[in-house]
């Protein structure tokens, strides 16, 4: 249930304390989503953005290797070979976009009875 569905049935200070935000912080998000505002943040070019061939190039090579390669090899190259002055996190968050989730690892849960198998170092 979101917060203003709520604020039909409750103060805006118990939904406050509800989701442990300030009072003021929940009648200011209220207020942007009632207005349709939109964060500024969201239109700003990416930092990453003038090396987006370069990025999208490094991510099909890892899509086929079994162990790819780390996101801070390629900020490091990224940095040595190309000169970007950017942050890691901004590099990581470009391609964690970009790239497709892995696939989960399986795992086997065995349980047997108390006391049937020991572990010991």
């Amino acid at each position: 249930m979101c917060a203003e569905e709520l604020a039909n049935h409750k103060s805006i200070r118990d939904i406050a304390s509800t989701f442990g935000v300030d009072e003021s912080t929940l009648r200011y998000r209220l207020e942007r989503h009632r207005t349709g505002a939109v964060d500024g943040r969201s239109l700003q070019e990416e930092t990453c953005a003038p090396f987006r061939p370069l990025v999208l190039e490094w991510i099909q090579e890892q899509e086929g290797q079994e162990r790819p390669e780390s996101v801070q090899a390629l900020y490091e190259r990224l940095c040595a070979d190309h000169g970007y002055t950017g942050s890691y996190m901004s590099v990581y968050r470009f391609v964690k976009r970009r790239r497709k989730a892995p696939f989960p690892a399986p795992f086997r849960r065995v349980e047997t009875k108390p006391g049937a198998q020991a572990q010991a170092d």
